[in-house]
């Protein structure tokens, strides 16, 4: 997958929800790394399956990856163990920050979305639950 150790470490300790039911909010579905389907996807097919971890056309660094399927109509959860981010990328949505029509071509224009320190975007989330 080309991602860090860092990465790797947290994928194998963060706790999957596997129902295939379950929706983050619309068209936004948790990735269960550790599912057999998906581990055969990641070590036998990688280049062809990534649009299952990653949006189409957009490249996350080594230390980037998903919470989250976005599919065309949701919202891609990436965290950014690095800069320690979240930042919620959709294809049809808007960036956060006014970008130039190079920008917007690149396979980083998920870098423009609004991010989020992680404490503060799972504080937020809980606090839409609870409330």
């Amino acid at each position: 997958m080309g991602k860090s150790p860092q990465v790797i470490d947290i994928l194998t300790h963060l706790p999957y929800i596997d129902s295939p039911t379950w929706e983050w909010f619309h068209g936004t579905k948790p990735i269960n790394y550790i599912s057999t389907l998906n581990q055969r996807h990641i070590n036998e097919n990688w280049e062809a399956k990534r649009y299952l971890f990653e949006p189409r056309g957009q490249r996350l660094g080594e230390n980037v990856f998903s919470l989250t399927h976005g599919k065309v109509y949701g919202v891609w959860i990436l965290l950014d163990v690095e800069a320690g981010t979240i930042t919620e990328y959709s294809v049809y949505g808007s960036p956060a920050s006014k970008v130039t029509e190079e920008e917007l071509e690149s396979d980083e224009v998920w870098r423009y979305f609004r991010t989020t320190p992680i404490r503060e975007f799972f504080a937020g989330w809980i606090e839409k639950m609870q409330g």
